[in-house]
């Protein structure tokens, strides 16, 4: 869809200007988003995009009791494209209720939110006595953006079922798994001459099918690929008995583990023991989404885990988190930025393309 004319024929967006707005943690990524932006859209063939920053201020009453600080500057007949990630916490999710509101009641034209990681994404199906979680978080932000919440956009979510909830168009998935395996699949090759990768599950697997493709493209030869025997228990619990594939390959290879996230480390590390007793060299572990809960810092930075290096993108921004220091400090974690990405989907979104270019392999 080509961007509307003015008066002068200069092309202009009917949402209004673009404005981040970031959720707490985001101040210092927005800023340099906005930046990107207006730098991308400064190439030959693209449309100048100024950005602006309109930070909202959440705070406490003496009773305990949350409330926003947020003027109309930068929103009112603005598009508006909300930063933000999971998990999904208490905290996370109640602030982004109130956020919302006040876009609509300060007169956002539309509104965009951009997670990283999709809030409550693990819990995307019924258990037992216990309600998938997207849906009902997604109903009640549509309502208290009195219909303005025209976009959610989400990294690698965990399964089919999260770009199901809501209205038809409302979530668009955007993949970074051939960015991801591209990278760490080079550096792989320039320490080992013999480089197998791996999957914990099938569904795993699914996820990494076009960029597998792309890579073998660009490769002009067959992949390596081990996955392992997993059943899911539920949300937070997996068994893995055995491995299959090309295991021949496994002796002496480096081998890389790939997925869309991992939380507590556990199904890394079972798997990592697996190819460890069938002669795999050294194992590196390359994931999406960082949730890295729990004991997972510790159980990756210990001195005789099987798990040499752990590569995450960095959906759930690292740097305020002090547990992944010492990770970060060791050598151990390997963060990758999807900054770029965030600033062409943003403006793709923005002035109306198609941002089906950007969910797969193409690099931008």
């Amino acid at each position: 869809m080509e961007p509307q004319l003015d008066r002068n024929g200069d092309p202009f967006c009917r949402h209004g200007g673009l404005t981040l707005v970031p959720m707490p943690g985001f101040e210092s990524r927005a800023e340099e988003l906005a930046g990107l932006i207006l730098e991308k859209s400064n190439r030959d063939g693209e449309y100048r995009t100024p950005v602006d920053v309109a930070i909202p201020t959440f705070k406490f009453r003496p009773s305990g009791e949350p409330y926003l600080v947020f003027g109309k500057r930068h929103l009112d007949a603005h598009d508006v494209f909300v930063l933000a990630s999971g998990p999904g916490t208490y905290e996370m999710t109640g602030q982004m209720d109130y956020l919302l509101a006040y876009l609509a009641g300060h007169k956002a034209s539309r509104i965009t939110i951009v997670f990283g990681y999709f809030p409550q994404g693990r819990s995307d199906r019924d258990e037992h006595n216990v309600f998938a979680i997207p849906p009902i978080l997604v109903t009640k932000w549509l309502v208290l953006s009195q219909g303005l919440l025209r976009r959610i956009v989400c990294l690698d979510p965990h399964s089919d079922q999260s770009t199901m909830v809501g209205h038809t168009g409302l979530i668009t998935p955007v993949w970074l798994t051939y960015r991801l395996l591209k990278h760490v699949y080079q550096e792989a090759q320039a320490v080992s001459d013999k480089v197998v990768l791996a999957f914990p599950d099938p569904s795993a697997r699914k996820r990494f099918k076009a960029a597998l493709k792309q890579l073998r493209k660009d490769l002009g030869q067959n992949l390596q690929i081990v996955y392992a025997s997993a059943d899911r228990v539920d949300a937070e619990r997996k068994t893995i008995d055995g491995i299959g594939g090309d295991l021949d390959a496994v002796d002496g290879a480096l081998v890389i583990q790939l997925d869309d996230e991992t939380a507590s480390g556990v199904t890394q590390m079972k798997a990592a023991e697996q190819l460890h007793n069938v002669g795999a060299r050294e194992i590196w572990s390359a994931v999406t989404h960082g949730v890295l809960c729990a004991n997972a810092p510790t159980l990756f930075a210990a001195p005789n885990s099987l798990i040499a290096r752990l590569y995450i993108m960095d959906t759930i921004p690292p740097e305020l988190r002090l547990e992944l220091r010492p990770l970060l400090e060791s050598g151990r974690l390997r963060v990758l930025s999807w900054r770029d990405d965030a600033a062409w989907v943003i403006y793709n979104v923005h002035w109306g393309f198609d941002v089906r270019e950007t969910r797969g392999i193409e690099n931008t």
